[in-house]
């Protein structure tokens, strides 16, 4: 990251690190250091504000902050401490760039684990490309101030897609161990093999087997996976009661 500081002729400025997008500018009191409680301190939603209006225009409000609060919100820019769901569960069905970051970290969470299990994956560190946001491999919900700068740029889209398509690659062409740990759709049986994070498939939430998305909504009977375990369970009780 750039430096978060510029200065002027009588006030510093904290800048983004894409500050020629003009996302945060949080401009310090020219009488920082003073035991006045800046705007930041009597609105903790202040960025939130800040964020949303800056995806509606291209004008966006400079907010005095004094020096301690700059401070602070410079050391909390990378951490994820926005659950934006809770703090306005309505943000997703308006802006269009957060529906597409979430949906990226959902099938990257659903690539862990074909990666942990996965010696080449380990010892290529593929997970590493996401060392510098460590909670995209652990959730889907958390958010820093840092990520919404860069959801608004474009930034990380790009990267995001980037290394979505890299994991992807791994898993279905260059490794048959991650390969054979894909799915044949049950319903049809055929098809390529399918993945959780391919865009046509569903998944069953009660054992995970993965479907065409048309076949598993056309079809009114239950999970074929499902349906043998239960039957297996069955048949497993009566044999104990036999006994």
């Amino acid at each position: 990251m750039r430096s978060m500081f510029r200065s002027t002729k009588s006030k510093t400025e904290m800048l983004s690190s894409h500050d020629q997008d003009g996302f945060i500018r949080l401009r310090l009191s020219p009488n920082a250091g003073s035991t006045h409680m800046c705007l930041y301190e009597r609105s903790i939603d202040v960025f939130m504000w800040v964020y949303l209006a800056s995806l509606c225009s291209d004008s966006v409000p400079l907010f005095q902050v004094c020096r301690s609060s700059l401070r602070y919100l410079a050391l909390m820019m990378p951490r994820p401490v926005l659950k934006l769901k809770e703090i306005n569960p309505l943000l997703f069905n308006f802006v269009e760039e957060l529906v597409e970051i979430r949906k990226l970290r959902q099938d990257i969470l659903l690539m862990k684990p074909y990666f942990i299990t996965c010696k080449e994956a380990m010892e290529a560190r593929l997970l590493l490309q996401l060392h510098d946001r460590q909670h995209f491999v652990e959730n889907d919900d958390m958010y820093s101030l840092q990520d919404l700068i860069d959801i608004s740029s474009g930034r990380l889209s790009c990267s995001l897609t980037e290394i979505h398509t890299t994991f992807a690659k791994h898993i279905k062409l260059d490794c048959e161990r991650c390969q054979a740990k894909g799915f044949v759709c049950e319903l049809c049986k055929e098809g390529d093999i399918l993945f959780p994070f391919d865009s046509h498939t569903s998944v069953c939430h009660d054992c995970s087997a993965v479907f065409h998305r048309d076949c598993y909504y056309d079809n009114s009977t239950t999970c074929p996976r499902c349906a043998r375990m239960t039957e297996r369970k069955q048949d497993e009780e009566s044999d104990v009661k036999e006994a």
